[in-house]
């Protein structure tokens, strides 16, 4: 591509963030509601264990992940503003990473093939390798196929474009999932078969946009250098996955898989938390690169840094008040036990954002080799804390669990962060923001299955508007923002600006 046509490389603006994020935030709504959608029809077609059997294989999928990807798709999104003034640099940047990710997808594929008989027996043994390792593979390498391109097109923030791809997605994955457990009756099977057709039908325009842009290229210098910033991803991804999948393996080992379909039922609402927080980082991350090192930008990132923990906090707290009730609602009776765990998931999601944030500067000084540990020490700390508190408290013992490990995470990001510099945090409005959220949240947990669903519902959605009201009333919001608001609601509402 041409340079005429690339994006042109911008000053930070709380504007542009915001808009970028409101076009993620749309695709991750849509994307989420036909989650939502579907699983509610998952619970009425499949039993708490099968539920379980699909979580398992969800989580074994999480685990491969990182040496699919290989860290790649990280390294294609730091360096790529490295190289972002110079079109050949780029071209062979993006093209010797592509080229060097199919081949080491192929060899991976075919490792999988191999050893996969051997290995599943002996460490999945509820779940078989045909059909459910090999479908999982399948899918993963189809998925990983469009890392890099995803990385470069979230540099460029081109946002509409992975909006697309992600609802595109989510809808081939819903027809699939309908044809095959409704009309064919396939049983758990169907739902990594829906995820299989998904990952095939973005794949091939994925590829097809590389090729067509960049091409292939092989750069040894640049391999090297996208390797040493991407392979202690992989212990750092690998780790992740210690973070936030390890309980379930946990839960199947001390109480089950029945109570293990009921947990994977309840984790969808810190997952919904993550698909916002990373929704909001995407369009954060690409303003945050260019304006760290600006001095003239310290106001910026400051402005940026609040906007994004104060949507996290009020996704979380959204999550709070109407998960529960969503689950009481929508989903088989049997998975009712569910709904009492979301508010105590709901806080993982704020410290995930906050890692988020840390976890940028990291990335943004190319410190990856200390991410890892920190990582992995949390991860080590989430399998010790549900083998304490699993046996002791049950599946709340697990959500419990996970909540304090992304404490546990985002406190050893923050302070190895601080100790390279420190970012531009707007204290005394963080401060307001906590304060008001805080007690916001424990209000709703405490209101949670204490009264009857409509009532119940009622009165969260009441602390949801005292908690607004109340920010609203402080001086967390600016004049200015306050204005911007106002018009914003004007414009949406169609009310004349004398309103």
């Amino acid at each position: 591509m041409s340079a005429s046509v690339e994006p042109q490389v911008e000053k930070g603006s709380v504007r542009r963030m915001l808009r970028n994020a409101g076009l993620y935030g749309v695709g991750s709504l849509l994307a989420s509601l036909i989650s939502q959608f579907i699983d509610p029809l998952l619970s009425y077609n499949l039993t708490r264990s099968e539920f379980g059997l699909v979580g398992l294989a969800t989580t074994v999928s999480g685990l491969l992940i990182a040496t699919y990807t290989l860290g790649l798709d990280g390294a294609a999104g730091r360096l790529y503003y490295d190289a972002e003034r110079d079109p050949e640099q780029k071209r062979k940047l993006i093209g010797t990473l592509f080229a060097f990710h199919l081949g080491w997808l192929a060899l991976l594929f075919g490792l999988h093939e191999a050893l996969g008989p051997l290995v599943y027996p002996h460490f999945f043994k509820e779940m078989p390798f045909v059909p459910y390792g090999r479908l999982v593979a399948v899918a993963l390498a189809l998925n990983a196929v469009g890392a890099v391109p995803r990385a470069v097109w979230a540099a460029r923030e081109d946002v509409k474009k992975l909006v697309q791809f992600r609802v595109v997605g989510a809808l081939a994955s819903a027809a699939a999932l309908f044809a095959l457990l409704g009309i064919w009756h396939v049983g758990p099977s169907a739902v990594l078969w829906a995820e299989l057709v998904a990952a095939a039908v973005v794949a091939v325009p994925t590829v097809r946009f590389v090729v067509k842009t960049f091409g292939f290229a092989w750069d040894t210098i640049q391999l090297r250098a996208a390797l040493i910033f991407a392979l202690p991803m992989v212990v750092h991804l690998t780790s992740h996955w210690m973070l936030n999948a390890a309980d379930r393996f946990v839960i199947d080992d001390v109480l089950g898989l029945d109570d293990l379909g009921l947990y994977s039922a309840a984790y969808k609402a810190i997952q919904i938390c993550i698909t916002l927080n990373l929704s909001l980082n995407a369009a954060y991350v690409p303003q945050f690169m260019r304006a760290r090192t600006d001095a003239t930008q310290v106001d910026f990132l400051g402005r940026a840094i609040t906007t994004l923990l104060a949507l996290s906090v009020a996704g979380a707290l959204a999550v709070a008040a109407l998960g529960p009730t969503a689950v009481r609602l929508f989903y088989s009776g049997s998975f009712a036990g569910a709904a009492n765990l979301l508010p105590m998931l709901a806080p993982g999601g704020v410290f995930q954002a906050l890692y988020l944030i840390y976890v940028n500067d990291l990335f943004q000084a190319k410190r990856t080799s200390i991410i890892p540990l920190l990582t992995l020490t949390s991860g080590i700390a989430n399998v010790a804390l549900c083998y304490w508190w699993i046996p002791r408290g049950g599946l709340e013992g697990a959500a419990w669990a996970t909540s304090a490990s992304y404490v546990v995470l985002a406190l050893l990001v923050g302070i190895t962060s601080r100790l390279r510099s420190k970012l531009p945090w707007e204290r005394p409005r963080m401060l307001r923001l906590f304060g008001i959220a805080a007690p916001a949240w424990l209000g709703l947990w405490l209101l949670d299955g204490r009264l009857p669903l409509w009532p119940e519902l009622a009165a969260k959605v009441g602390v949801l508007v005292l908690a607004a009201g109340a920010l609203w009333a402080s001086s967390f919001l600016s004049d200015d923002e306050k204005h911007a608001i106002v018009q914003t609601l004007r414009k949406s509402l169609r009310l004349p600006t004398g309103a």
